[in-house]
Order: structure tokens, then sequence, then C-alpha cells
């Protein structure tokens, strides 16, 4: 893939008429403070208690699999809350080598549309996995509409992880999910970001100290709102952004390879 300039790529997402991210935008959700503050329940001193965090954005040698991730919560904690949110998709792409290539191309590897996402309320500080059932009404497309209940955090992960045993190179990620608040017995607001974890291989379990994987990165929450809204999570650096084109979000190289669990 060619280095263009920034002004040339967006010329080229706009013309072609594609869902192509600006690069204003990506840059934003990777920078700066939360808008607001984090959902109700997540410790302040947590690394990403006050904004976006960048922890592994280099795949680790001993990993092969990879997925991406979101979540969202109420910004206080009212008993009888109550929220629906639809989540339109989930896309992850990895900037790669594979046999053959002579250059980076990104690759679609994770597809919600293809590979359904799964999901769960836990408790806010993730502390001991705690969690229980959510209600997930399943649409056309990988589309769901989840429910938000108060005191707990929403998160989400396609069913089948990614493997990355046929890439030769990953130099970044960049992970899309659109979606939006569709109805709301709440008067208070509720944030939303995304992510994505780097695992050991594709079937290894969650263990409590991160042996078995480890955060990529995680974007800024912002407020989710009745209009659809696109967060973006990603390894680039904004220098890196305007030097390179963005993933064509409607015409992947390949599709997404998908495992049973």
């Amino acid at each position: 893939m060619k280095k263009i300039g920034f002004l040339i790529v967006l010329f080229f997402c706009l013309s072609a008429n594609i869902a192509c991210a600006t690069g204003e935008s990506v840059i934003d959700d990777m920078r700066g403070s939360h808008e607001g503050v984090v959902p109700w329940g997540v410790p302040k001193y947590y690394d990403w208690g006050q904004g976006p965090v960048t922890k592994s954005p280099h795949k680790p040698d001993d990993f092969f699999a990879f997925t991406s991730w979101l979540q969202f919560g109420f910004l206080e904690n009212n008993p009888g809350d109550y929220a629906e949110i639809k989540i339109t998709y989930l896309k992850a792409y990895v900037l790669a080598k594979k046999s053959g290539d002579e250059e980076l191309n990104w690759y679609l590897v994770q597809d919600s549309s293809q590979n359904q996402l799964d999901g769960s309320l836990f408790d806010p500080t993730f502390v001991d996995d705690e969690q229980k059932e959510i209600d997930i009404v399943r649409q056309d497309d990988g589309v769901i509409i989840a429910s938000l209940e108060p005191g707990w955090m929403a998160h989400f992960w396609p069913r089948n992880r990614a493997d990355l045993s046929g890439f030769s190179e990953i130099s970044e990620v960049f992970v899309i999910v659109e979606a939006q608040l569709i109805s709301s017995q709440s008067k208070t607001d509720i944030y939303f970001n995304a992510g994505f974890d780097w695992w050991r291989d594709l079937f290894v379990g969650w263990d409590e100290l991160n042996v078995n994987n480890t955060c990529g990165v995680q974007s800024k929450f912002k407020k989710l709102t009745e209009k659809s809204k696109r967060f973006y999570a990603h390894t680039l650096t904004e220098s890196e952004l305007r030097q390179n084109p963005l993933p064509d979000d409607d015409k992947p190289k390949d599709k997404p390879e998908v495992y049973s669990m």
C-alpha cells in the first residue's frame, strides 16, 4: 500500500462514496481525556480511568490470536435505570503482510456480520470476572440490541477470535464500532468505548493474572446518542494516520476466517 497524503486519502474516501473514517475523528478517539468521565463504578485510578490508553500496540511474540471488543455503561448508578443500545457492527483490521505480499495491506480479521457478538454485564471494576447475563435481541447481518442495567458495564466481543498465525508481519490494528442509543428510561448519560486484546491462541481461557491475554489499546469513552456514531480504537500515531490510507470499510481485501469454539 503506497503512502499518500492525508488530503488525498480523504478525497479518495469521499469520491468513492465509501464508509471511510476521517483522520481527525480517528485521531481524537485515541488522545486527550474521556468525554465527561468514565461510567459509574470504574475506578479513576485505573490506567484507563482518565482517558484512552495504549498498552501493547504490537503483537507479543508468543501470542497468535486477537479479539476486538466494545463496552458501555451509565454515568451514574440510579435504581430503575434501563436503556437499549443498538450495535450495528464491529470490524477489526490489521495492517499486515502474508506470504507473497510485497507491502503491508489492511486485512479484515473480525466482522460482526459474520462473527456474531457475545457479551455479558460485568462488575465495572472487572474484579474476579463477576458478570451476569445480558438481554440481547439479534437482528440480520449481526446487528444486536442490548439492554443495559444500572450498576453494570456491558462488554461485547466477537464469538470467535482472529487467527494471526498466517501473517508474517503485523504493523497496526484498527477497530471500528458503530452504535446508537435506541431508548432510555434514565436521566443519566451512557458512555461507550472500544479496544482489543492479544491472546496466546484461539481457545485459551481468561485468567486473572493476564497470562493468556493482554490489552492492546482502548479508546476514550464518548457519550452514546440517538444518532448513530462511530467509535475507533487503533495503534496508529497521528503522523501515521496522516501518511497512510485508512481501511476501506466496505471492500476488505480478505473475508475473515471463522473458527468454531
